[in-house]
């Protein structure tokens, strides 16, 4: 798994009472899920059923709903419109699976 990234926050310090800047580790999941994907493809294709993404999105598409206007999962890219997997990670439709 990838290794989490490290930031600076202000924190409370209940010893003190004050306001502190501590290092903390934050999760990065787009970076899971790639690792997940590369090293379980298998599993990763039975977690997300990459290959009902396109009839998902042609499902969600035709139901003309005004508030999918504009949205990030009906841009086009790289020549296909790809539905979102999570708000961090997009997968193209025609992806292969076990490739991120």
């Amino acid at each position: 798994m990838p290794e989490p990234g490290l930031v600076t926050c202000k924190c409370f310090d209940p010893k003190t009472s004050k306001i502190i800047d501590e290092e903390v580790a934050i999760f990065y999941p787009h970076l899971m899920f790639s690792a997940l994907a590369e090293s379980y493809p298998e599993f990763f294709q039975m977690l997300f059923k990459l290959d009902e993404l396109p009839e998902f999105g042609e499902k969600t598409l035709a139901r003309d709903d005004g508030r999918l206007n504009n949205h990030s999962a009906t841009l086009e890219k790289g020549g296909s419109k790809s539905p979102s997997l999570c708000s961090h990670m997009v997968m193209e439709w025609n992806m292969n699976p076990g490739t991120a």
